[in-house]
């Protein structure tokens, strides 16, 4: 009876068990079957988001047209060549969001009107290939071309035997520019660096530029007397209006002067005056002057004057007595810009001249820079008092060595002490050595006043309320001599000044003295 019982209850056990494995096998086909629909579900509902989103959001509904506007405004929106030519084309980015883009991309040639290209001697295989297809994409497009080489390593132990720049640079075959002249004739803008292989090519005498707009080109010399010329004829491009010449040697260069709007030249100082009586249409000059050139400038003796009627904006980069002398030669009857930015910076012949040149134009100048100035606060009081019209000024004394802004200078331009001196002041930089007795008390008083004028007594013009003003100091003992309690009331000042609505800044530059 034992033995039975056993073995009944056995047998419940194993009933039992497989029972459960019934269920168990049961639970799991229907687990399987929900998985199988809500993947169905999951689907579905991808499905919908992607109906709802294409129905909803704003950039996937718009018309290829408008599409293709934002598209070009992205590609528009830097006009800087160098991160140009630095970063990810824009087409590329646009095509790797998506296909519906990319096809959009592709298929639109007014995307592909900009060539920016760092030519590199690795890649240039398929960077022609690709420069082909660009050139294909863009169809009959206007092309803008901006052309850069990268920098190839030169030992430091032989770089005596470098000194022609062009020697630190890869330049791209014949076969590149063959691929980029062929289509010559749409090129809008062209900025590069050019290397004997453009020139080259260019001396074919078959290249036309119709269509050029702006022109940028650096021609670097092969060593300092073997000098690279570029024989170039473009009397034909009439709608040239922008030229920006990098070379020593630019008498082979042929241009319609008399065209241009806006003009960059470095290049003898000597060949300024040249090329200044041939532009009467000129809007902005920006003159810069370049190591181991002439700067064999002879002073204006007849006191005949080139009038630059049309410049609004001028700038000018050179020794004190290249710029002197360059002044007394012309007049800017409507300037409203004028940079100076002195090399070299030794002797004040500049300062004299530049009243001259200032009288003589009676010009409404708003906006001045004086950079790298170093010259006594007598004559920069002298030249500034002259100017009303001012609204913005730049000013930054030499490093090296330390030129000072003086007490002198600082209540000149404090209205309550001297009225009158550039009443219209909105902005205000001033950068260098501050003298010991151009305390904080000095700054905090000229800063009030510029934030609050005084009215004037008699019926000449109010002082207009100072909008922005910067000041950095190149000497840090000026502060590190204060009081440290009365330092950190004067920086407590000032930021509480700021409260007024206007841009207060002032901090010290290690400038490494």
């Amino acid at each position: 009876m034992a033995v039975e019982s056993t073995t009944q209850e056995r047998n419940g056990r194993n009933w039992k068990i497989e029972a459960v494995r019934r269920k168990l096998d049961a639970s799991e086909r229907e687990i399987e079957v929900a998985e199988k629909h809500l993947a169905g579900l999951r689907k579905q509902q991808c499905g919908l988001k992607e109906e709802l989103n294409a129905n909803t959001a704003a950039i996937l509904s718009l018309p290829i047209e408008i599409l293709v506007e934002i598209f070009l405004l992205l590609i528009r929106q830097t006009q800087d060549a160098t991160v140009l030519r630095s970063q990810i084309p824009v087409p590329f980015i646009i095509g790797g969001v998506c296909k519906a883009w990319r096809n959009t991309a592709w298929a639109t040639p007014r995307i592909w009107e900009t060539i920016a290209i760092t030519f590199s001697s690795a890649r240039i295989k398929s960077q022609n290939q690709l420069l082909q297809e660009w050139i294909y994409r863009s169809a009959s497009c206007p092309l803008y071309v901006y052309l850069k080489s990268e920098s190839l390593d030169v030992d430091t132990e032989y770089e005596s035997e470098y000194e022609d720049e062009d020697l630190r640079y890869y330049y791209p075959p014949e076969e590149t520019f063959a691929i980029l002249f062929a289509c010559s004739d749409r090129w809008r803008i062209l900025d590069a660096r050019i290397s004997n292989n453009f020139i080259q090519e260019v001396a074919s005498g078959n290249i036309r530029l119709p269509a050029l707009y702006e022109l940028c080109l650096s021609v670097r010399n092969c060593g300092m007397y073997n000098v690279a010329e570029l024989n170039w004829d473009l009397s034909s491009s009439h709608t040239l209006k922008r030229v920006d010449l990098t070379m020593q040697n630019h008498h082979l260069l042929t241009i319609d002067w008399h065209n241009l709007s806006h003009l960059k030249v470095c290049i003898e100082p000597v060949e300024w005056l040249r090329i200044l009586q041939s532009c009467p249409s000129l809007e902005s000059c920006s003159l810069v002057y370049a190591k181991y050139l002439d700067e064999s400038l002879q002073p204006n003796s007849t006191q005949t004057f080139i009038s630059l009627s049309n410049l609004l904006t001028l700038s000018i980069t050179a020794t004190p007595s290249t710029a002197g002398t360059i002044l007394g030669f012309i007049t800017a009857p409507k300037l409203e810009s004028f940079t100076l930015d002195l090399l070299k910076a030794m002797g004040e012949t500049w300062s004299g001249e530049t009243v001259h040149f200032l009288r003589r134009s009676s010009c409404p100048l708003t906006g001045l820079d004086l950079l790298n100035i170093r010259t006594s606060e007598y004559v920069l009081i002298s030249l500034l008092a002259t100017l009303k019209t001012i609204t913005r000024f730049n000013l930054t004394m030499t490093a090296y060595p330390p030129s000072s802004i003086s007490h002198a200078f600082i209540n000149a331009l404090n209205p309550s002490v001297e009225k009158g001196f550039m009443p219209n002041l909105k902005e205000l930089s001033l950068e260098g050595t501050f003298t010991p007795d151009a305390d904080q008390t000095t700054l905090l008083d000229m800063i009030k006043a510029r934030l609050a004028p005084p009215q004037p007594e008699d019926d000449s013009p109010a002082t207009v309320k100072i909008q922005k003003l910067h000041i950095t100091y190149f000497n840090q003992g000026w502060t590190q001599k204060m009081n440290p309690n009365s330092l950190q009331s004067f920086y407590h000042e000032v930021n509480k000044l700021s409260d007024a609505g206007a841009s207060l800044r002032i901090f010290w530059k290690d400038v490494g003295y």
